[in-house]
């Protein structure tokens, strides 16, 4: 059972993370609303993901795993334990906030004024 829950967390987790990083990725490099909207709404699914994966590596018994240390050394890797909701909220918002900032900030020359540039990816 360990076995097939770590491979489905694997393959889980890897599908998840690639849809994060494309909504970073495209957040990254088009800064919008319904980007940032994407961003969260993904980076939540991720975060419950590991939350409930977590709980379950951990309701395994692993004193049976004592002969297969690579197999308990991965089921020790799963998941995270999470904030809580409101506060993960408050963090998202915070990190696309400070995104968004430096995604449209432009600095100008002090000599040249009228030649600005963007901080971000623009």
């Amino acid at each position: 059972k360990v076995t097939q829950f770590l491979e489905s967390y694997d393959k889980t987790l890897g599908e998840l993370y690639y849809l994060d990083t494309l909504a970073d990725w495209n957040y990254s490099t088009n800064i919008t609303e319904e980007n940032d909207l994407a961003t969260r709404v993904i980076s939540k699914k991720l975060r419950e993901y590991e939350a409930e994966a977590f709980k379950v590596a951990d309701a395994f018994d692993k004193t049976l795993l004592d002969d297969h240390p690579d197999l308990l050394r991965m089921l020790k890797q799963v998941g995270a334990k999470s904030l809580p909701e409101a506060e993960a909220q408050e963090l998202e918002a915070a990190i696309q906030a400070m995104g968004s900032v430096y995604g449209k900030t432009k600095v100008c020359l002090e000599n040249k004024p009228d030649e600005c540039y963007n901080l971000g990816n623009n």
